[in-house]
């Protein structure tokens, strides 16, 4: 169960139970400890949202799935990586778009599929981490709170 203190005066505290589709907050009087209030985590708008990221509408079997598909994806993103790499020597060049600022691909005289390709492997290269931070991240939290 985790117990989240208002930093204000007067204002209620919050208990989760457990990270679950159908979780309940609880509100209590910090004095007291009375319970004044509760709600379901996933209800209105926001919490629709919230469920559909982590459950996919349909429970713990969508967070399940969700999990599996974040581990493929990683996969894939460290495998691109591996099929984008040129070989120690050309890695210079092709981190770069070639030719786009020298008058190569104005109105379509040379090859749009250079520039394409050019955008494509650069970009995919320099985006690549942030992508694997992100994927990493949903790895974690759910091998973490799977095996809890």
């Amino acid at each position: 169960m985790l117990l989240y203190l208002s930093a204000r005066p007067g204002h209620a505290a919050t208990a989760r139970h457990s990270f679950t589709p159908d979780q309940l907050l609880a509100y209590f009087d910090p004095r007291t400890g009375a319970v004044v209030g509760s709600r379901s985590r996933y209800a209105g708008v926001l919490g629709l949202a919230e469920n559909f990221h982590y459950y996919l509408l349909v429970g713990e079997r969508g967070y399940i799935v969700n999990g599996v598909l974040a581990i493929a994806f990683l996969g894939i993103a460290l495998t691109g990586w591996v099929l984008w790499w040129p070989g120690i020597r050309r890695v210079i060049g092709a981190l770069k778009i070639h030719g786009i600022f020298h008058g190569r691909y104005h109105h379509g005289h040379r090859n749009w599929k250079r520039l394409n390709w050019d955008l494509h492997s650069t970009g995919g290269f320099w985006t690549n981490p942030a992508l694997i931070a992100v994927i990493v991240t949903a790895v974690v939290t759910f091998l973490e709170i799977n095996n809890s």
